[in-house]
Parts: C-alpha cells; structure tokens; sequence
C-alpha cells in the first residue's frame, strides 16, 4: 500500500497526505482524520520519521496528529477547581505555542478512554488525578505519557510540586513569626501528598531543634475528597480542632497541608470558638484563590506553582514524544513560593496573640 493510494481514498492530494503523515498542523482536523482513516483502512503505515523526506523540525519529531489530550481521573478536581484551571491553563498556553491541538476528556474508572485516544489519533497523553486501574493503566502505556500530579506514581514521567520544601517553607514562615509552640493538623493521615508535606514540616521543626504537636486522624483508607465533601471533611476535622484548642501549652502557629482543608479549619474554628489570626495562626498550601477569598484574615499560604507545572508537563511530554524508547523515568519538580498573610492588626512582621 502506497501515500498514492491514501490520497486516492481520501480524496485529497498526495502532499496533504504527506502533511499528515509528518505532523503539519497546516492541515484542518476534519481533512486529517480523513486521511488517518484511509490509511487504517488500507493498512499504509508510514516509514519511520528518520527515513521520510523533507525538513523536520526538533519540535516536530513525535508529533504525527498535531494532537495531545489531557486526561482527567477520578474526582479530586472537583474540590480543586481552582488548581486544575491554572494547571490546564498552562498546558493551552505551552501547546498553543507549539500550535498542537489540546482534546480533554473526564475518564470513570469503569469506563473507556474517548475515542480519538482509542483510535489512537493523538501524539502524547497528559494525566491528571488518581492513576486508573490496570485496565485503563495498559492502554495509557501504548503513548507517550507524563502524570502532573501531587505524588509520584511508578512507570511514567510526573511533574509535581516540591513537597517536602512546602514542610520546610512553612516551618520557616511561622519561626520568622515568633511562634515557639508548633502544631500540624491533617485529617487525611493516608493521603500520600497531605503526609509527605506534614512529614517534612515535622523533620524541618525537628532540625531547627523545635517541636511539633501533631493533630492527626487515623492514616487508614478513607474516602476520597470529592466523596467526602465540604461536610465530611468537617466531620473529620472538628474532634482535630478541638484538640489545638485544649492543648496545653497551647499551639499558636499551625501548619494545615492544603487551603481546602484550611477553609473547612477556619470554619471548624469557628464553631468551636477559636479565633484564626488570633488564638492561632495559620499557614496553609496551594494559593486556591477559591478557598482563601472567604477566609478572614487571609492565611499566609505555599504557592505551588500549578500554571508551571502545567507549562512543564508539556515540555516534557513533548521530550518525551521525541524519545519514546528511553527507559529511565523523569520527575520535574517545582519549587514553591510562600505567599505573606493579610495581616488582621495592620502591624506586619509578628503574629500578636490575644492577651
């Protein structure tokens, strides 16, 4: 089977058909799809990029479709609506770039994957989310694939936040603060990311020769976030506030591993009597705008830098469609930055207890 015999069934030139084969994004999607279907249905595969004719650009080495899809798993977006849009953001805007298609699709556990992947119509895959059974996990591997995710997961590449200097940022913000009694409170003890960032502020405190009081919930397997809900969640953090409030000698600077859980902290607070930038101070991570508008005083919070890592989950997904055959695993990480408090006493610089 033969280029001529592709552009004779797709009724289109036999240099449209080369366009196709060789990534050139000059050509509409409906054309392209026609002629991907011809060459399926008559079998043509295309020689290896190495040995096709033409100019090729670095960029366009991989690049078959002109299309990558980002695909969402499981429900935990649903609570982080504003990190999944600067995440999404920053893929658009690096693939925009490099005027490549963007296809997003929600992916059940129990269901299939769209059928531009199936078909195996796009260049490269992006993940979002908890990694799928092993069903949807087999199909995933047939494509170059790059997780952006809160915690790494074996055999694929991942760009994550930097987890362990979110501990160490915070640790540091509230001992610039003047706080001398440390607490961390996390009511998802089994939740691999909310761990690893209370265990680095844990070890952080410990090499600054400081303690930290931990309020904890039992780390067995629980529900996830989108199934707990805003009501769950609080379910599980009030026995969790009530225990900084009775602690004795009480904590005054708490670290609370993400501003979802800060919002429900404050709100938990709040019904116990506790009062947030007074009775205690917070530092929160994320910088979900979401959650941090409502919240009075804003908490200092650990930016992770969700648009960058979206912008570099593309780049290495686009290394990644350049060197399909290259065994060893990558992991970008992304430093954070701390984002100052709203200062509740208009004095900068000190948290001020109440008397």
């Amino acid at each position: 089977m033969s280029m001529v015999e592709v552009a004779r069934l797709a009724g289109v030139s036999q240099a449209t058909v080369s366009k196709v084969v060789n990534g050139h994004r000059s050509v509409s999607s409906s054309t392209a799809q026609a002629v991907r279907k011809a060459m399926r249905e008559i079998g043509y595969v295309p020689p290896p990029a190495a040995r096709r004719r033409g100019p090729r650009t670095r960029v366009s080495e991989g690049i078959r479709t002109g299309c990558v899809a980002l695909l969402e798993f499981g429900d935990a977006h649903r609570l982080h609506a504003g990190i999944f849009s600067e995440q999404l953001r920053g893929v658009a805007g690096a693939l925009s770039q490099q005027r490549i298609n963007l296809v997003f699709a929600h992916v059940d556990e129990e269901g299939d994957l769209p059928p531009i992947v199936e078909d195996e119509a796009v260049d490269g895959i992006l993940g979002m989310g908890q990694k799928p059974g092993a069903r949807l996990w087999a199909k995933l591997q047939r494509f170059p694939l790059v997780w952006v995710t809160s915690q790494t997961t074996p055999s694929n590449d991942h760009v994550l936040p930097g987890n362990e200097a979110v501990g160490q940022l915070a640790m540091e913000f509230l001992l610039r603060r003047g706080h001398e009694r440390l607490g961390c409170l996390n009511p998802l003890g089994g939740y691999p990311v909310y761990r690893s960032r209370c265990e680095s502020f844990h070890f952080s405190a410990f090499r600054a020769g400081r303690k930290v009081e931990m309020f904890l919930d039992d780390p067995s397997p629980r529900p996830t976030i989108g199934e707990l809900g805003f009501d769950g969640l609080e379910r599980l953090v009030r026995p969790l506030v009530r225990r900084v409030k009775e602690a004795s000698p009480p904590v005054t600077g708490l670290f609370v591993p993400d501003d979802l859980l800060t919002a429900v902290v404050y709100r938990a607070m709040g019904a116990e009597g506790v009062e947030p930038g007074r009775d205690v101070e917070i530092v929160s991570v994320a910088n979900e705008k979401t959650y941090l508008a409502g919240l009075s005083p804003r908490p200092a919070t650990v930016d992770v830098g969700a648009e960058t890592m979206g912008k570099r989950a593309v780049e290495q997904l686009l290394w990644r469609m350049r060197h399909p055959h290259e065994r060893r695993q990558v992991t970008v990480t992304i430093d954070p930055v701390l984002i100052e408090p709203e200062e509740s006493d208009g004095s900068p610089g000190g948290f001020k207890a109440r008397p």
